[in-house]
């Protein structure tokens, strides 16, 4: 069986390298995909929505982690795929920060057991109406507000925590330096979590449903 080194793969163009993923194994594939484009990806996304300046890292890991559920065998061209990706995140957040401005909002506090580990309230912003594809705003929006904690509180602590912090707006990093987590599995971890969530509000609105 070849052996697959960093340098031989450095060597390779876009094609070549999804061509052989397989051989190669994920850790060397998805270092090198990083490698070659998260600094474009944030040089894009800094010069083309400069309102997003300050997470275009957060917003290039998203990038790569919906690449996961991409079917790779179809790419024909994976920087295109990324730009693309990117942008449509942008333009996401940005539909979502202008339809909370026009929302009226409610401060809902939850307890402190939930994260806030100073004991005092810490407080989510709940909208109506809210165009999202994130699980956790898609929960605060679809179900009674004081049935969320319910919910959360049917997941692992860490994925309780991770939800309530990304659904309070912190940042990749701020969340990685509060758990004492690589910055890069913060995303790993938060995508798994809203999985989760997602499977407990589709079930029980078909429990419910279903009378």
């Amino acid at each position: 069986m070849p052996v697959f080194t960093r340098n031989r793969t450095k060597k390779w163009t876009d094609k070549e390298l999804l061509e052989n993923r397989r051989q190669i194994g994920d850790k060397v594939f998805w270092e090198e995909i990083y490698r070659r484009y998260a600094s474009y990806l944030i040089s894009i996304i800094t010069f083309k929505y400069p309102d997003f300046r300050d997470v275009a890292e957060d917003i290039t890991q998203e990038t790569f982690l919906r690449l996961v559920f991409e079917d790779l065998d179809k790419v024909q061209n994976l920087k295109a795929l990324l730009a693309t990706t990117a942008a449509h995140i942008c333009i996401d957040k940005h539909r979502l920060r202008s339809a909370k401005k026009r929302a009226d909002t409610n401060l809902v506090p939850l307890d402190a057991e939930l994260g806030n580990e100073d004991g005092e309230d810490s407080f989510l912003e709940i909208t109506e109406n809210v165009d999202s594809d994130n699980p956790e705003e898609i929960a605060l929006n679809e179900i009674k507000v004081d049935e969320y904690r319910r919910v959360l509180s049917q997941l692992p602590e860490e994925c309780q925590k991770l939800l309530m912090y990304s659904a309070e707006g912190m940042k990749y990093k701020e969340i990685a330096n509060l758990m004492d987590l690589p910055i890069g599995t913060v995303g790993t971890k938060l995508l798994r979590c809203r999985e989760r969530l997602k499977e407990i509000i589709e079930k029980e609105n078909k429990e419910i449903e279903e009378g």
